[in-house]
Formats: C-alpha cells, structure tokens, sequence
C-alpha cells in the first residue's frame, strides 16, 4: 500500500513537471512569435475573433449582464490584475535601478570615435549593451531560482515521504501498547489465580475493576479544570473517604 502510494505521488511530481514544461515551452513560443511582426499581428487578429464568437455565443458576459455577486468577483479580479501588473512594472524597474548601481562606470568614448560617429548612436549602443547584460544575468538568475525550487520540490516530497513514515510507525507503537494492557478481566484473573473462589467474587472484582477503569478513561479525556473539580465531586463522598478508597 505505501509502495503504491509513492507511486502515484511521483507519477503526480511527473505531471506537475510535464506541464510546467509544457507552459514553458508556449512562453517561448508567444515570445518568438511577439518578435515577429506578421505573426503577433495575425495572433492578435485571431485572439479577437475568438473573443466576439465567444461573446456572441453567450460565454462571455459584460459587466452589465452579470448579476451583483458576478460583479463583485469580477472587479475584485480587476483589481488583481491591475495590481500584479503594478507590481511587475515597479519590480522591473527596481531591477532596473540595481543593475545601473551595480553596473561599472561607462567606458570614455574616444575622440576619433567622436568624430567618426554620432554621439547619440554610440550612447545608444552603449545603452543597448548594457541592456543586454542585464537580460543575461535576469535570465541566469531566473535559472537559478528556478533550479534552488525543483530542489525545494524534491526535498519537500521526501520530508513528506518521511512523514508519512513515522506517522505509519507511531501508529503501529501505539497499537503494541494498546495491546500490552491488561483489561478488566486478565487482572481479576490475576489477582485470583490458584484460589477457589466463588463466581460471585469474580463478579464483584470485575465490576470493580470495569468501574475503575471507565472512571480512569472519563477523567483522562477531560481538559477544563471545572470538568475535571466536577467529575471528583460526583465520585467523592462519605462511603469513600470512610474506606480511604481515593
């Protein structure tokens, strides 16, 4: 059964890896087709299409054919979106700033280069190399995030593997020693063992110790205090403190 359940977990982590790959791969691939003019236009052409069939055939609701329940889930939805965006822009943008702070200092451009070129052609080279750079290291910092996490998912998976070990292993503990107690009726036969009494004795001494033991397990499952003074009080009084019996 344990063996089985592993299984399926890896053939789950395979198919979480498998889409994540396959996200990957439509990434690149919206990304290459963005490069290209002709195809994001001809992209953008379609994704509109789309969209007035799907509002034509009923699919797509506007904000004023919604009810007020719809409405609510889809401004709040709004609001996400136009928060992640916020943040994606300012989070560019810091990176921005850190990449400037931790780039050296730009290198003079020598006079003959001066006479030869443009100023603003080579500043804006200058500025594209710089670009470039920081895209690279992005990229190998991505990379290396997204490495520290498939990591993290392997590590996670085997904590949980061991805890779903030791959960097994203290439940079998906890069944041995549920099984090592002695109930009601082996410590009578304890107590009576090698004497001749009468089925009526042995009666008594179970009833006893049944009693005893199903007080033992009301008062152990109590957690208020207040419980706890009222369970003492219902068992207490005179007949028991007389025979010194609690």
């Amino acid at each position: 059964m344990a063996r089985l359940k592993v299984q399926n977990k890896n053939t789950k982590a395979h198919h979480e890896e498998k889409k994540r790959r396959q996200r990957e791969a439509m990434r690149r691939l919206r990304e290459s087709r963005r490069q290209d003019p002709e195809k994001y236009e001809e992209d953008k052409r379609k994704e509109r299409e789309r969209y007035y069939r799907r509002k034509e055939a009923g699919q797509i609701k506007t904000i004023d054919q919604m009810s007020e329940r719809e409405k609510r889930n889809q401004r709040k939805e709004w609001r996400n979106r136009s928060k992640k965006h916020y943040l994606g822009k300012k989070n560019a943008k810091e990176l921005e700033l850190k990449l400037q702070e931790n780039s050296p200092p730009a290198t003079p451009i020598p006079e003959e280069l001066m006479a030869e070129a443009p100023y603003d052609e080579i500043l804006q080279e200058r500025d594209d190399g710089r670009k470039r750079q920081g895209r690279s290291r992005r990229r190998k910092h991505v990379k290396a995030l997204r490495k520290e996490i498939d990591l993290l998912k392997v590590k996670l998976e085997k904590e949980k593997r061991k805890k779903e070990k030791y959960r097994m292993r203290l439940k079998r503990v906890k069944k041995r020693l549920h099984k090592n107690i002695d109930s009601p009726e082996k410590k009578v036969d304890a107590l009576i063992k090698g004497q001749t009494d009468s089925p009526a004795v042995k009666k008594k001494l179970l009833f006893s110790e049944v009693i005893a033991k199903q007080l033992t397990e009301n008062y152990r499952v109590l957690t208020n205090p207040a419980h706890k003074r009222t369970f003492w009080k219902n068992i207490s009084g005179n007949v028991v403190k007389k025979y010194k019996q609690i």
